[in-house]
């Protein structure tokens, strides 16, 4: 049997007993499905980018506008 040290997890609480310390059974999953989430938008946007076609508007321009949205969101 491997310790947990060995296992990548660290090692125990002097006690031996870690389960306090676990993170809920459903934890990973909700991890998970925030992950499936961001990655869904993302391609979603990427998606986007390619439908829209090429643009005339530089870097600049892009980054100027999307500052220009937060300040007028963020104040």
């Amino acid at each position: 049997m491997t310790n947990h040290h060995e296992q990548g997890i660290g090692p125990l609480p002097a006690g031996g007993n870690c389960d306090h310390d676990r993170e809920p059974v459903y934890g990973p999953f909700r991890h998970g499905q925030q992950q499936g989430v961001t990655f869904q938008a993302l391609r979603a946007a990427v998606q986007e980018g390619l439908t829209s076609g090429k643009s005339d508007k530089t870097l600049n321009d892009v980054w100027a506008e999307a500052e220009q949205r937060y300040q007028a969101k963020h104040g």
